[in-house]
């Protein structure tokens, strides 16, 4: 690689003098087709330099994509947040038709037909958060922690009963 960028530079110095050289008669035939063939290479390294740095540009860019395997903590905390969100409008659905009365367990709600919610995140992780859940008949609470604070999850996310999220 270093010698074809090498042979490059010189090639390109080459041939900006080449134009001189062949307007004198001093170029055989055989010096002339040795010409073009020099000038045919050059444009043919130029048109590889352009693609080589088209290339690495293209590389930089995603280089400095997220990684989709670790999206980071802004993403994850979103994703925190509404999972928090479901699990208490799902809890809360459940109390308004129960007469008041909150799920003890989280199966109250997903091992039902048609289930309040789809998944039971409690004292699982999901996207770099582990979730803890603390039901009685009076209500629950709800929280997210990050596996790792600054890498998973920025902070802890918590919702409650009769309350917005708040965080810590």
């Amino acid at each position: 690689m270093k010698t074809r960028l090498c042979l490059l530079v010189m090639t390109t110095l080459l041939v900006s003098t080449l134009p001189v050289a062949a307007a004198t008669q001093m170029l055989t035939e055989n010096d002339k087709k040795e010409l073009d063939q020099l000038r045919r290479e050059v444009i043919d390294l130029r048109v590889e330099k352009e693609v080589l740095i088209n290339k690495l540009e293209k590389i930089q860019t995603l280089m400095s994509l997220p990684d989709p395997a670790n999206p980071g903590p802004a993403f994850n905390d979103r994703v925190a947040q509404e999972v928090l969100d479901k699990m208490a409008r799902a809890t809360r659905r459940f109390a308004r038709r129960n007469n008041g009365i909150y799920p003890q367990h989280m199966n109250q709600l997903t091992d039902v037909f048609p289930p309040y919610i789809k998944d039971n995140y409690c004292n699982k992780i999901y996207s770099g958060f582990h979730y803890n859940c603390h039901m009685s008949e009076d209500g629950f609470k709800f929280v997210a922690t990050p596996l790792t604070v600054g890498q998973t999850g920025s902070k802890v996310f918590a919702i409650t009963t009769g309350g917005p999220f708040f965080d810590r």
